[in-house]
């Protein structure tokens, strides 16, 4: 009976320990988390007079100056006519002339594929970044299937050149982070996902990651995988990179939905980076684009041009949606994709998009990527999804190379 009793005080006693160890740790966690947040809510309240009244700014400038002046060395930055926008797009010339504009796909040669799988499908701790996850957690292709090594016919740059160019021409001041800011619909978060996927591969470590219960707009998907131990914290998703390199040591990345730019950013007046932004493939009607474009993005960008000059705002194309119709695009009740040419998809969404930038005189330039993924339509899953790419990570660099085409010639023309 001795024996027995002191076992069970053994056993109290350890149990006793590991709650009051859980305990300490839950108070620890809680403790760090309303640290970060404090400190993000400090950093934004410090140049919180700079962003609250942005649009306000932005259209007393317009009716004070009139539209922006541009010199005849801007003259091949914008279409003049919604003629000459039209002309651009049959002829794949869109706005800066792309090394892209002609790409094919063909198989990745044996050497890259074993190099590129000797560190296995996936890599990093993201369940999206293995190759062939599709949007959904469930659907996956495998990662035999062929499909998913292919890249274009020609030598494109990388996320790697990209950070090299954030680094050496657009970063101020220099001890600063290089900072990628992704604005948009769910293709941009696809876009955000592989960059964090490429970051990885390059050998950067996350170091901080604050985000709200969504991932940009795609809570109603439910697969917020992106960050395993998330912060909640006002402000948009932001994941804090490093890595021991001359070459961004430090990288920052955000995303978040074009309606929430003004009250969800923070911004520094000296601050420098990249804003990517890219919406429309949900919005199926004529018109609408426009209209949520003049509603959110105009102003935005004319308020980046006076509190935030050093900042490079794009404007990347979306995708091609692929489902069993005449022009791809989605309809009710079609769930079938299949694969289409120039002559049977519709661009509309682009064109206006394009169209808007033009008719705003917005210096904004356009980063070409729906022609070059029309012949990718076997990367959807189905299923009722012919709008969302399975993870290839080659064909990213479409992305990254009319980035840093955009942004040269953005930087000859300043």
């Amino acid at each position: 009976m001795r024996s027995c009793s002191h076992g069970s005080s053994i056993q109290s006693l350890t149990l006793g320990s590991f709650i009051f160890l859980g305990f300490l740790l839950f108070l620890l966690d809680w403790y760090d988390q309303k640290r970060a947040v404090k400190q993000l809510k400090s950093e934004q309240s410090t140049f919180k007079n700079q962003t609250i009244h942005l649009e306000e700014d932005a259209r007393d400038r317009s009716v004070r100056d009139g539209p922006p002046v541009t010199s005849d060395s801007d003259s091949n930055m914008l279409p003049r006519s919604s003629m000459d926008t039209e002309e651009r797009y049959a002829d794949g010339n869109h706005i800066t002339e792309s090394l892209t504009a002609n790409i094919s796909w063909i198989p990745v040669d044996e050497d890259e594929r074993q190099q590129y799988m000797g560190n296995g499908t996936c890599f990093g701790p993201l369940k999206h970044c293995c190759i062939g996850q599709c949007r959904q957690p469930s659907n996956v292709i495998p990662s035999t299937d062929s499909r998913l090594f292919r890249k274009p016919n020609v030598k494109l740059s990388n996320l790697s050149d990209l950070l090299h160019l954030v680094e050496t021409k657009v970063k101020k001041p220099p001890e600063s982070a290089c900072r990628l800011i992704f604005l948009g619909d769910s293709l941009i978060g696809d876009h955000t996902a592989a960059a964090i996927c490429q970051l990885y591969r390059l050998g950067y470590q996350a170091v901080k990651c604050i985000n709200k219960e969504q991932f940009g707009s795609d809570k109603r998907y439910g697969e917020n995988t992106f960050c395993r131990k998330r912060r909640q914290g006002p402000g948009p998703f932001s994941l804090f990179l490093q890595r021991q390199d001359e070459i961004c040591p430090d990288v920052t990345l955000q995303v978040m939905r074009t309606q929430d730019y003004n009250h969800e950013i923070s911004l520094e007046p000296e601050s420098s980076g990249i804003m990517v932004w890219s919406d429309g493939v949900h919005r199926n009607k004529p018109g609408e684009i426009r209209e949520f474009m003049k509603e959110n993005f105009v102003d935005m960008v004319r308020s980046m041009q006076v509190h935030f000059p050093n900042w490079q705002v794009l404007f990347l194309e979306h995708e091609p949606q692929h489902f069993k119709t005449s022009d791809g695009n989605w309809q009710k009740k079609v769930t079938m994709c299949h694969s289409l040419t120039v002559t049977n998809t519709s661009n509309w969404r682009n064109q206006e998009a394009a169209q808007t930038i033009e008719e705003e005189n917005l210096p904004v330039r356009i980063v070409p990527l729906y022609a070059q993924m029309l012949p990718l339509w076997d990367l959807h899953i189905g299923k009722g999804d012919c709008t969302h790419y399975c993870y290839m990570p080659w064909r990213f660099d479409v992305t990254w190379h009319g980035i840093i085409e955009a942004v040269e010639a953005n930087l000859r023309n300043s």
